[in-house]
């Protein structure tokens, strides 16, 4: 009989029963054994409470750059990572990649244990006794038979003590320190070598972007993926008129035949043809030395005949550039102080002399040891593609019999042509160390699960010098997840396997140690130990003085050079009537080189040009597009002579009509879930093709042929139309426009709520430029989700600000006057007069006493009137329970301080309300009131590298963001809808 059938008498249970069903489920839960607990047990500040957040410094590990950051942690679990105020590197700021840090720790693919492969060629679970001893045997065996020293180590780049230790390792094992490669298919060699050449200083220079008022590039992405985005972002942020003291506003000129970010910001953006940047460069320094416009110190008939043949109209004629737009820019550059020219350094065949001819700039125009100087510094330079050759063939021939990657996957960032897959199958035993499984990984014998940069310890110096001597100190911010261990570690217990001498018991005491000379040459006082807990404090050590030196050329050697870098500028990149095109494969913002695919919150950001999500197109001209016969979706094939892809085209006005763009960072056959199989990889079909002076692999240099294929496919973009369609929402003014405003203040409409507190924000469209920071640290912040491809391409995208990019009416971006782009951050206006307030049934918008216009879920019945009613199209309705698509671990990254949203309701922009609260709560215990101005920091304020968002009470007359919101510039978005926004734009300023 069933319990329902049962009389409801039988259904009681007395006191007896009761303790005697409770004394055996406590038995029963005595003796289960203990759960793995989370807590880390790494030693917190003193003060330290259990369910109170710790903010912890350490070092970011997302590219090279080098950024300091500091993770918030709450009871061992990693919950924001932001960027560290003290760091001289990015102050403060960090970009959308350092952001999504945490889904590397939290990524549900990771590498749980190591892997061995059988004999069915399937890798298997392994313990790590298990694989330290594989790898001993193998190691002792090639001792025995004396090959010890046919041991390679491939690792990304590595500086400071993660190098000397790889170094150890392999002089422990009898080879030699040239066995370390350092594999880094995004590198700034080109630009060592130019210096090496004309200063004998093969170093990476210091820029003041700050302090320049005319900056030109060539080819150098800045703002988006070139050697330290963030740090050069936040100096274009001063560089837009955002000092005290500056006399001007800076103008930035831009050079490239591909519309990157930088581009996209720059005043004037010039499209060469492929390869023939170098010749514009020396064009500017023919007109400068023919009329006399630079220095007057040098040799003017040698400096003649050397740019004789970069005669601007020759230079016109070959680069596709107007011969008067050459003139007028030598004769600005030369009459501007002070300025700065920058060379980009990795897409075409004749990098090293196109970094040569802007250092020749430089020096004609007197920004050497200015705007541009040089800074000590040690960091190894990475293999040029002759060295990769070199490996590969000793791969073949059997001079490495064994070879370790570290946290790199050469099968996909080395070109298909250059063999490397292959030539890896003939070594004898493959060890890969890796957090995600890659390419490379799926093709070793032995995989290692590799502990994140947030588990380990480990030190590094920047990729940029920033003018001052940085050492930064990663450390491990919560405990290893998994079975994952630090390489380093893994390396010294292989040593010890063998009987051979460690260089220390682990890697924390190889580095402290090592930190002892950086102590000794600090000039800081106290004890080495005291030194060592200082940095690991702080994050790192930086000194507090200028570290440049001054650099003196000889002209002799500067015109030997110029002669040289002649020879290669005066040429472009070779197609023919068959392979018409040069394909332009070009870092991604999000994904860098490919490393950060991986992560789904970078998969969900808009390319902030293209506004893709999820995928890579194909980037046509619509030129190009016209005369090939395809549009938007339309799938084509892109051939080289050594290989091809085929992807969905996308018209893009941003890219020449003889160009092919295809951005680096997808075509993963083994990343994980949300990247492996997703796009295409350019680098597959690339040609061998590389810089003449230092040897690294050129991007843009392969020319390629486009053909329809007759299918479709499906471009999933987060932007519909890229014209304002004259409403206004986005709005410029023009530098004669400002200048005349000079005095004039914006009034904007008096706050109908709060009584002492009205928060609001203004965000300059002069400083923004689109990096998608913002987006990405809200989602990190608000406990976001991402929603996946299918949902993206029904507008179901979920992100409570998003970037939008705008194009100049007319859209011909390559005749375009000014900024080729306009992007306008869009997030929640909380409007005096919202519309969506009054219209909602169960009241689950409304205003509150600090005049935030404020959602409670609780209330909400998913109506979406309110979002129907609102103009500015900021609601996102929650369809489906997408929190609950984030595969395990991954909701170890929601922040306990904001609610988790269920299906079924709408949510929005809160200017962090928590934020605010808790900054409150601080205040308040602290007898304070009311809060000081820049006290609380949105999310999206906090990370923005630019400096262009800033948050604060309107009630107060002297708060930033109050004196911001009437400036001359100031606007509100449809305005005319007296719905009374609290957010005010500044109007981006035009040449």
């Amino acid at each position: 009989m069933s319990r329902e059938s049962k009389p409801k008498a039988q259904n009681k249970i007395d006191r007896r029963e009761f303790l005697a069903v409770a004394a055996v489920a406590a038995t029963v839960a005595a003796c289960e054994q203990p759960k793995k607990s989370f807590i880390s047990p790494i030693s917190y500040p003193e003060g330290y409470l259990p369910g109170a957040p710790t903010w912890v410094s350490t070092t970011c590990g997302m590219c090279p750059a080098g950024c300091g950051i500091q993770v918030k942690v709450l009871d061992g679990n990693a919950k924001k990572i932001e960027g560290n105020p003290a760091h001289p590197v990015n102050h403060g700021r960090i970009c959308a990649r350092g952001q999504a840090g945490l889904q590397l720790l939290y990524h549900p693919d990771r590498v749980t244990q190591p892997l061995k492969k059988a004999t069915a060629g399937a890798l298997q679970p392994a313990t790590w006794p298990e694989a330290i001893e594989l790898v001993v045997a193998r190691l002792r065996t090639l001792r025995e038979q004396g090959q010890s020293d046919r041991v390679a180590v491939v690792t990304p780049h590595l500086t400071a003590g993660r190098k000397a230790l790889v170094d150890a390792f392999l002089r422990a094992l009898g080879a030699g320190t040239d066995k370390h490669i350092v594999h880094e298919i995004l590198n700034a060699e080109p630009l060592r070598a130019a210096n090496r050449l004309l200063f004998e200083r093969a170093e990476i220079p210091v820029y003041r972007l700050d302090q320049a008022n005319l900056v030109i590039s060539f080819g150098a992405d800045m703002l988006g993926t070139w050697l330290s985005p963030v740090h050069y972002t936040q100096d274009y942020g001063v560089f837009r008129n955002g000092s005290t003291g500056r006399e001007r506003r800076g103008r930035w000129v831009h050079v490239e035949p591909h519309l990157s970010l930088t581009a996209a910001n720059a005043d004037v953006w010039l499209a060469p043809k492929p390869g023939t940047e170098a010749a514009v460069a020396l064009a500017l320094a023919h007109v400068i030395v023919r009329d006399g416009l630079g220095r007057g110190d040098l040799d003017a008939t040698a400096w003649k005949e050397a740019l004789a043949a970069f005669d601007p109209a020759r230079v016109a004629e070959l680069s596709g550039v107007q011969a008067d737009r050459l003139e007028s820019l030598a004769r600005e550059l030369a009459s501007v102080k002070p300025a700065c020219v920058v060379a980009g350094t990795n897409q075409a065949s004749n990098a090293t002399a196109l970094a040569a001819a802007a250092q020749i700039l430089n020096w004609l125009t007197g920004n050497l040891n200015d705007t541009v100087r040089f800074q000590a510094e040690t960091a190894p330079a990475a293999a040029d593609l002759a060295r990769l050759s070199r490996l590969k063939a000793s791969l073949e021939g059997g001079q490495v019999k064994a070879i370790f990657f570290i946290d790199t996957d050469p099968l996909f960032t080395l070109p298909g042509r250059l063999g490397f897959a292959n030539a890896l199958g003939k070594a004898d035993f493959r060890v890969a160390f890796a957090t995600v499984p890659n390419d490379t990984s799926a093709a070793c014998d032995l995989v290692l699960p590799l502990a994140t940069y947030l588990e380990s310890w480990w030190d590094a110096t920047p990729a940029a010098p920033v003018g001052r001597t940085v050492a930064n100190l990663g450390r491990p911010v919560v405990s290893a997840m998994h079975e994952s261990r630090p390489a380093e570690d893994v390396l010294l217990d292989i040593l010890g396997g063998l009987g051979v001498p460690r260089p220390a018991a682990n890697f924390e005491t190889f580095l402290r140690e090592r930190w002892s000379s950086i102590h000794k040459g600090s000039g800081q006082k106290g004890s080495s130990d005291e030194f060592w807990q200082a940095a690991v404090a702080a994050g790192g050590w930086w000194s507090q003085k200028d570290s440049t030196l001054p650099v003196t050329p000889k002209e002799s050697r500067l015109l030997d050079g110029l002669r040289e870098a002649a020879g290669a500028a005066s040429r472009s990149e070779a197609t023919s009537p068959e392979y018409k095109f040069v394909l332009y494969a070009y870092p991604s913002t999000r994904f860098y080189d490919g490393r950060h695919a991986a992560l789904p919150w970078l998969q969900e950001l808009p390319d902030p040009l293209t506004t893709v999500v999820w995928n890579s197109p194909v980037e046509l001209h619509p030129d190009a597009a016209q005369t090939l016969g395809v549009k938007d979706g339309d799938v084509v094939r892109v051939e080289s002579p050594e290989g091809a892809i085929e992807a969905p085209v996308l018209v893009f006005p941003g890219i020449r009509p003889d160009v092919v763009g295809v951005p680096i960072g997808q075509g993963h056959r083994e990343n994980g879930r949300y990247a492996s199989g997703r796009g295409i990889n350019p680098l597959s079909i690339l040609s061998l093709k590389t810089d003449e002076g230092s040897g690294s692999l050129a991007l843009a240099a392969t020319a390629v042929l486009v053909k329809p294929t007759g299918k479709r496919a499906r471009v999933v973009r987060s932007q519909g139309s890229p014209y304002d369609m004259g409403t206004g929402v986005i709005q410029t003014i023009s530098a004669k426009e400002l200048d005349a405003a000079h005095g004039v203040r914006h009034t904007p409409p008096k706050p109908l709520h709060g009584e002492q507190v009205k928060w609001g924000m203004t965000i300059d469209l002069d400083r923004c430029t689109g990096c998608g920071a913002c987006m990405v640290a809200c989602s990190a912040e608000n406990n976001i989700p991402v929603v996946g491809e299918d949902h993206c391409s029904k507008r179901r995208d979920f992100r409570w600000i998003r970037v939008e990019r705008y194009w100049p009416d007319g859209g011909n971006l390559l005749a375009t006057e000014g900024p080729a782009a306009r992007f306008l951050p869009m997030m929640c206006q909380h409007c005096e007069n919202a519309p969506c307030e009054p219209v909602c049934p169960v009241y689950a918008t409304s205003h509150n006493q600090q005049g935030l216009n404020v959602m409670v879920y609780d209330r909400c019945v998913g109506t979406r009137y309110c979002s129907n009613n609102c103009p500015y199209k900021v609601r996102y309705f929650n369809w489906f329970e997408f929190q609950k698509m984030w595969a395990a671990p991954l909701e170890r990254q929601h922040n306990p301080e904001v609610r988790v949203r269920m299906d079924g309701v709408m949510e929005k922009c809160t200017f962090c309300i928590q934020r605010i609260r808790t900054a409150s709560d601080r205040a308040k215990d602290g007898g304070r009131r009311p809060l000081a101005d820049g006290e609380v920091l949105t999310a999206c304020q906090q990370s923005c590298p630019a400096d262009a968002i800033v948050f604060g009470n309107l009630k107060d007359p002297e708060a930033r963001a109050t004196r911001q919101a009437q400036d001359a510039r100031g606007y509100r978005v449809l305005e005319s809808l007296n719905t009374v926004p609290s957010l005010t734009y500044l109007r981006k300023v035009t040449a």
